[in-house]
């Protein structure tokens, strides 16, 4: 390997092939692209092999390449939080009438207006809220709403911010579902999880005599359940680690189910996890408790 390739090793990003030539011969760079020790990731971008796929290499890279490129949808969101995932290809935007051939690897999107944007570990990124509507124009409705629970939950942006951003936006794909969704919290939802658990998890005639955010005077203080079964004395609560973690927190669940416990409550607690990946099992949790309280 040559000193060129050994070098790019050293750097996990994206490098551009004026940068190269600054220090080394076309002759070289162009004899290490052709014997794979060095890779051209996009023209006139270069990366070494172990960093060529990576996520935040290949955002870096199309700027590189273009201008004009905002980097937005699922790859802006991976860069924003880390415990989304990686996608395999790179979503970008850009303005209208712009003309690029773009590899299989690159999604493209032209819109008429791409000034919300912020610098972003050395991508020019869509603002968080844009980057999730964004997100939700390019996928199904049905992995859309996952995106913008899980986003919502993780705090990529804040369910005001995303609405107010669907407002401003001229054309959004399923725009009356997304609105349907926000439109949870501006009455009253007080968390993503919650409005996952309302149109999602816990619907249908089974869970009709719930109430959401009831209010309960629990040991002379006022109690708001997430799902209340007033008949069976039962409590649903959701929560987790982000919201729920570290001992003081552990400590206030653990007061809160006492209390609730001490007045003749049955409390049962969900995750963020538990909705999303075995909602069934989270329905007949509920189901069976009920019946067994009645």
């Amino acid at each position: 390997m040559g000193a060129l390739a050994r070098w790019l090793e050293t750097q996990p990003r994206a490098v551009s092939r004026a940068e190269l030539l600054a220090g080394w011969s076309a002759w070289s760079l162009d004899t290490a692209s052709s014997r794979g020790t060095v890779v051209r990731v996009l023209p006139g971008v270069y990366a070494g092999p172990s960093h060529a796929a990576d996520a935040l290499v290949r955002a870096q890279a199309v700027c590189l390449w273009s201008r004009r490129a905002t980097v937005g949808g699922l790859s802006a969101m991976h860069l924003y939080n880390q415990e989304l995932p990686a996608p395999r290809t790179v979503d970008i935007v850009l303005p209208h009438g712009s003309r690029v051939r773009a590899p299989d690897w690159v999604r493209v999107r032209e819109l008429p207006d791409v000034r919300a944007m912020c610098h972003l570990r050395d991508v020019r990124c869509l603002v968080p809220e844009a980057v999730l509507l964004d997100a939700w124009h390019r996928e199904t409705v049905g992995v859309g709403r996952d995106l913008v629970y899980r986003a919502l939950w993780l705090r990529v942006c804040t369910p005001g911010q995303l609405a107010r951003a669907l407002a401003a936006a001229p054309r959004v794909s399923g725009r009356r579902d997304l609105a349907s969704l926000l439109a949870h919290f501006e009455a009253g939802a007080t968390s993503p999880l919650e409005v996952m658990a309302r149109r999602e998890v816990f619907v249908g005639r089974r869970f009709g005599e719930f109430e959401w955010q009831a209010k309960l005077a629990i040991a002379g203080r006022p109690r708001r359940p997430d799902m209340l079964h007033r008949r069976a004395r039962l409590v649903v609560e959701l929560d987790g680690r982000r919201y729920h973690s570290g001992d003081d927190a552990a400590a206030r669940d653990r007061t809160r189910d006492i209390e609730f416990a001490a007045a003749g409550f049955t409390t049962l607690r969900f995750g963020f996890q538990d909705l999303r990946r075995r909602p069934e099992w989270c329905r007949a949790a509920v189901s069976r408790a009920v019946e067994a309280r009645l």
